[in-house]
């Protein structure tokens, strides 16, 4: 199994996004040592992870 966060666009689209739907709830994309912390003590181990301003990705693979 594999948990995968992908946004084609990146954090610039988010934020765009944000002050175009201001109703609109976005959650921020999360960083890689937020998304290590929350990896920690399970089975999951990131695999790769890319934050760039035109693309977001995130791949955490089950080791179980």
């Amino acid at each position: 199994a594999r948990v995968v966060i992908f946004l084609d666009q990146g954090r610039q689209s988010l934020a765009q996004h944000r002050r175009e739907n201001p109703d609109l709830l976005f959650a921020d994309l999360p960083s890689r040592s937020s998304l290590e912390k929350a990896a920690d003590g399970s089975k999951f181990e990131m695999a790769e992870f890319v934050d760039e301003s035109s693309l977001y990705l995130a791949v955490l693979l089950f080791q179980g």
